[in-house]
């Protein structure tokens, strides 16, 4: 059987503020993870792991240089590009991509106050606990990742899509 046909596991690593340090692919992710832990001086910083087990060696590859590209984690130095895409391979991406890029604490605080309805920044600010100019940011990253839209020039953002974490 072709090694690319075996599942193959992609990992995330995380740190206390819940910030994404790292994220990678392993046929044996504990095995991986005990190699990090002996020779990476940010494994200590590590609080939370996260793994996702896919179809294939294939499928691993892509999502994690989705995520790596996407989210930026603070250890990862670049992204492989994967091979030629399959389209098989894609469309399942597709399918998980809110899994493959979680919302952040911050995120996950300006949704959750959109999710009550349409909102102006600084009213998410005061309901969210967030800064002012930290409530844009988010809002920015939000409106890039097409899960939060301005219909109007300066009236209130709601939500595109309903993010699983909120559901």
């Amino acid at each position: 059987m072709a090694t690319d046909m075996l599942e193959c596991s992609l990992y995330r690593l995380y740190g206390n503020r819940g910030q994404l340090l790292y994220a990678g692919i392993a046929d044996d992710v504990e095995a991986r993870l005990k190699h990090h832990a002996a020779t990476k001086l940010w494994w200590r910083q590590v609080v939370r792991v996260e793994v996702m087990i896919l179809p294939s060696r294939a499928h691993a590859e892509w999502a994690e240089w989705a995520v790596i590209t996407t989210c930026r984690p603070t250890y990862n130095k670049k992204a492989p590009l994967p091979g030629v895409p399959d389209p098989d391979v894609m469309e399942a991406l597709a399918d998980l991509a809110e899994e493959l890029v979680p919302l952040t604490p911050g995120e996950q605080r300006v949704m959750s106050v959109l999710a009550g309805g349409p909102a102006k920044a600084g009213v998410i600010a005061k309901a969210s606990g967030l800064s002012e100019s930290g409530v844009h940011l988010i809002l920015g990253q939000l409106v890039q990742r097409e899960l939060v839209e301005q219909p109007q020039r300066y009236g209130p953002y709601r939500v595109v899509t309903c993010h699983a974490s909120l559901q």
